[in-house]
Parts: C-alpha cells; sequence; structure tokens
C-alpha cells in the first residue's frame, strides 16, 4: 500500500508539472500570436491535452491524499471505526467497480485510436493524438491502485479491531 501512495505521489507531481508546461504554452502561444502574428493550433491542442492529463492523472493523487470530494457534514461527525467502515465500503462497492468499468471501455478507445493512429483533424494540429488518448486508461488504471490500496488502508484496521475485541 505504501508502495502505491508513493506511486500516486509521483504521478501528482507530474501532474504539477503538466500544469507548468501547459501556462509555458499559453504563454508561448500568446506571444506568438500578439508580437509576430503566428497562431498554432498544435500548440494550443498540446495545451487542452495537458490541461486535461493534469486533472486524469491527479485523480489517484487526490485520492491517496484524501483530497477527493464527500459529503463532510456527515463524515466529520462519525466515528473512525465508522470511517473506515464507509471508505472501506465506498471502495469495494462504487469505486473499484466503476474503475473496472471505466478501464475496460477506455482501453477500447484508446486501442480503437492507436491502430489508426488517430491525429487531430485540423490540417496543423498534433499528429499523434492517440497517445493523448493512452492517458485515459492509465489515469483509470492508477486510479483502480489507489482504490485497491485505499480498502486495504481501511479493511485492515477494520480487521485488528475485531480480532481485539475477541
Amino acid at each position: 500500500m505504501a508502495l502505491i501512495n508513493r506511486i500516486s505521489r509521483v504521478i501528482g507531481i507530474f501532474a504539477a508539472w503538466q500544469l507548468f508546461a501547459m501556462m509555458l504554452i499559453t504563454v508561448v502561444i500568446v506571444i506568438l500570436r500578439y508580437l509576430f502574428n503566428i497562431g498554432s493550433i498544435a500548440l494550443q491542442e498540446a495545451t487542452l491535452f495537458l490541461h486535461a492529463n493534469a486533472f486524469l492523472l491527479g485523480l489517484c493523487y487526490a485520492l491517496s491524499c484524501d483530497g477527493h470530494v464527500r459529503v463532510d457534514i456527515f463524515y466529520q461527525k462519525m466515528t473512525i471505526q465508522q470511517k473506515y467502515w464507509i471508505n472501506a465500503l465506498g471502495a469495494l462497492v462504487f469505486l473499484i467497480p466503476f474503475c473496472l468499468f471505466l478501464l475496460t471501455t477506455t482501453a477500447d478507445f484508446f486501442y480503437d485510436a492507436w491502430l489508426i493512429r488517430e491525429r487531430s483533424p485540423e490540417p496543423d494540429g498534433l499528429s499523434f493524438y492517440y497517445l493523448f488518448k493512452g492517458f485515459l486508461p492509465l489515469s483509470v488504471f492508477f486510479l483502480l491502485l489507489q482504490g485497491i490500496a485505499l480498502f486495504f488502508q481501511n479493511a485492515i484496521p477494520l480487521v485488528f479491531q475485531q480480532q481485539a475485541a475477541q
């Protein structure tokens, strides 16, 4: 579990650097456009994909840091054991099955794009759309790993509490 958490943290750092790269490319786009009257569809598409990838890859990082959205008005009033139950069941019943569904769906989506070497519909756009579509199943895979880690991080204390009570 610690390894999965470390992987998620590294991915989170990579996602943050993608936002930094997106910002730099945006500055280049503005300079090219307003100082030299040059437009670049490829650079604009690159910012779009970097933005999307940063959010996609940031999913597992947010889950590892407990930064995901939940209804805190109920959760904050629960005991630690109730929180373990909610987190373990939420991961097992909702997150992991949803990730498995998304993984199969996005893998097919990426595979189809890979087969045809999908490129931008714009004449001057990026010629490797299929690589960016590969971030969809990749991000879901890492979210699935983090969901499995979340389940065990919350289920193991419950098991030990049950054994201690007996």
